[in-house]
């Protein structure tokens, strides 16, 4: 029911093995580069409750969870490891998905985000009650990065949850 990895080691690809695990329920993996096909694979596995997942490279600059995947998932945190490779990443949650979510913890890239209007999606995530987002504003102004902080507190206000939202921006952590 449990797979963690407890080491830096990371797969260079999804394992194929993954899928096959029907009861797996906690799933904490490291990879080199994640396509969106691996989120499709992962976002099948009915059983599966907690997802911590760290990757290093995705094929496009936007990651979209989409809907009707993740149907248990209760907890899902992603990281994306730190290497001269990375470049930033857009992350959206479609309508539908992660219907159970209650604990998210994600990066939000301000430069990349701002063309898509600075949206996440959390207001799409019905179950949501808590969320850590963590700013990378490295590449942003001060009033880019005043925007995605505004436009996630915006979504969460009027999410019908009210999920208590906690944004990391420069190691400052704001309420």
């Amino acid at each position: 029911q449990r797979f963690r990895m407890t080491t830096d080691y990371c797969f260079p690809k999804m394992p194929k093995w993954t899928p096959k695990l029907t009861s797996l329920a906690y799933l904490d993996i490291n990879l080199v580069e994640i396509a969106e096909e691996d989120l499709r694979i992962l976002g099948e596995m009915r059983a599966l409750l907690s997802l911590m997942l760290t990757f290093y490279c995705v094929k496009k600059d936007r990651l979209i969870i989409r809907s009707h995947a993740f149907l248990s998932l209760k907890e899902f945190c992603l990281m994306i490891g730190f290497s001269y490779a990375t470049r930033e990443r857009y992350l959206k949650f479609e309508e539908g998905a992660m219907p159970k979510l209650e604990k998210l913890d994600v990066p939000f890239f301000v430069s990349v985000a701002k063309a898509y209007g600075f949206t996440l999606g959390i207001n799409h995530l019905p179950c949501l009650k808590h969320a850590e987002v963590s700013l990378d504003n490295i590449d942003a102004t001060s009033s880019e990065s005043k925007a995605a902080v505004a436009a996630i507190r915006n979504e969460a206000n009027a999410h019908p949850n009210h999920p208590r939202v906690f944004i990391d921006v420069e190691r400052k952590r704001i309420p």
